[in-house]
């Protein structure tokens, strides 16, 4: 039975992740959480100023769209030098991030003179900066100085229910691409289908190349016991394959050595159980859980703090668990951190990280089972939203950027030009009432071929077949596919 975890992780050391699997069929589903950081305003003017607005034109609506991002915590904001800074509203103060009139200084020795004798939670500073910087969409200013003390004493410290993070979580939703509409919506619908059918025909490719294969028969012959101190993926040392490999497996491990130590932690790694057991010991409901890849990756809202970049090796298989994670979004996701990774996209695009490109990761229950109907059809909008700002972003500032580095044997890397061509292609022949269903079939066929393109270039598989209509040939053209 598959188990799906709700949980925040604070882990100062690794990004977490969600990994549910039913080890009798094979079945996989990736899950994740994630925070967000501020958007940029320059990104916002360079894509509304940018030279998409004739294919924007093209596609039927307006070109002089911007990209909005979440409303702000706290009801006062200013702009200066271009960088848009959030301030938290106390009585009548405004109190700001950067030192102009009030500061955060002022404001935690404003707390200490205070709050007297209440005892304050554990890290109230920390907390206090963060919610000057946190980006949600309804404010909560503090009355007077009482409120934000009581806000900051141990006796009202609660955990928030799963119905109150999710509510939470919805709201910031609702307030990523609140720029877009029903064309870009319709256009990421037809993406992340395809991308999905790319992704199956990608991995059905993967299935049957024997280092997967020998990958499996590896971590399956692993005895229980504590983590290697060694690499466990011997047989290949390609990510993707690996974690494929790992998801696929009847393991008897819960915790893994990959290349260049990767330690990657599976079915619960934030539980108290022992780590050393066998799974097959385990509850059924206890499920293939939490995925832990670390150390060296802190968690994200850490992580989006920092000036430099991730570990290149702990990001190789993060990024390959989130592709598998939503299968549709897949060639995206593995485009934004390409792209990231040739700086060529920002931090905040790269990572996704409450940004116009984020497939909300940071929400808990990515497989909606304790979302309301409402919050679920928002989490699936903006994922599929999501899944075309990445592509329009990079049509935009890198058109002709090759996503992935050469393959020893000559096989085509795509462009995000070349992606948004095809999709452009297929998006006029599709709404094109005089053309044939052999015209559609086609212009389906060229837009999986170059999503498949993008998938083995971002993973660097040198064996997939971009064009393999024997063994995966694409379904006749359906409208209903895309709705």
């Amino acid at each position: 039975m598959n188990t799906y975890t709700d949980t925040t992780h604070n882990d100062s050391n690794a990004v977490a992740h969600s990994l549910s699997q039913q080890q009798s069929n094979g079945s996989i589903t990736f899950l994740d959480n994630r925070p967000e950081t501020a958007a940029q305003r320059k990104m916002q003017e360079a894509i509304s100023n940018s030279i998409l607005s004739k294919p924007v034109q093209l596609f039927g609506f307006d070109a002089g769209h911007t990209y909005l991002t979440s409303a702000l915590l706290n009801p006062v904001c200013s702009e200066t030098e271009n960088v848009l800074q959030r301030t938290m509203q106390v009585g009548t103060d405004i109190y700001s991030p950067r030192k102009k009139g009030l500061g955060i200084k002022d404001l935690i020795n404003l707390v200490e003179t205070n709050s007297g004798g209440i005892g304050l939670i554990f890290g109230w500073k920390a907390k206090l900066r963060n919610y000057i910087n946190e980006m949600v969409v309804e404010p909560r200013p503090f009355t007077d100085i009482d409120d934000l003390v009581d806000y900051l004493t141990k006796k009202t410290k609660k955990k928030k229910t799963t119905s109150e993070k999710n509510q939470e979580q919805d709201l910031r939703i609702q307030g990523l691409n609140t720029g877009y509409g029903a064309k870009e919506l319709e256009f990421g619908k037809m993406l992340s289908y395809e991308s999905g059918k790319a992704f199956g025909n990608f991995t059905g490719q993967i299935e049957k190349m024997p280092e997967f294969t020998d990958t499996g028969m590896e971590l399956e012959d692993i005895d229980p016991g504590l983590r290697s101190t060694t690499n466990d993926f011997t047989k290949s040392n390609n990510p993707f394959i690996n974690l494929h490999s790992l998801g696929q497996s009847d393991l008897h491990r819960l915790d893994f050595m990959a290349p260049n130590n990767v330690e990657i932690n599976t079915q619960g790694y934030s539980s108290m159980k022992d780590r050393s057991v066998d799974p097959h010991t385990l509850s059924t409901s206890f499920g293939f859980g939490t995925v832990k890849v670390g150390p060296d990756v802190s968690s994200y809202m850490k992580e989006m703090k920092t000036g430099s970049k991730p570990d290149e090796d702990q990001m190789s298989y993060l990024n390959s668990l989130e592709m598998h994670r939503f299968p549709g979004l897949s060639p995206q996701t593995g485009m934004k951190r390409e792209l990231y990774n040739q700086d060529e996209f920002s931090k905040e695009q790269g990572m996704g990280y409450n940004h116009d490109h984020s497939s909300v990761e940071f929400v808990g229950a990515i497989s909606g089972s304790s979302l309301t109907k409402p919050q679920l059809e928002n989490m699936r909008r903006q994922q599929n939203l999501s899944n075309y700002a990445i592509l329009e972003t990079a049509y935009t500032i890198c058109p002709d950027v090759k996503l992935g580095k050469a393959l020893k044997k000559g096989k085509h890397i795509p462009t995000p030009k070349e992606e948004m061509d095809a999709l452009k292609k297929f998006i006029a022949v599709a709404e094109d009432v005089k053309s044939t269903q052999e015209e559609k079939d086609n212009a389906k066929r060229a837009l999986r071929k170059v999503l498949t393109q993008v998938l083995r270039g971002v993973t660097q598989i040198e064996e997939i077949d971009s064009d393999d209509d024997i063994n995966y040939p694409p379904s006749p053209y359906n409208a209903m596919d895309y709705q």
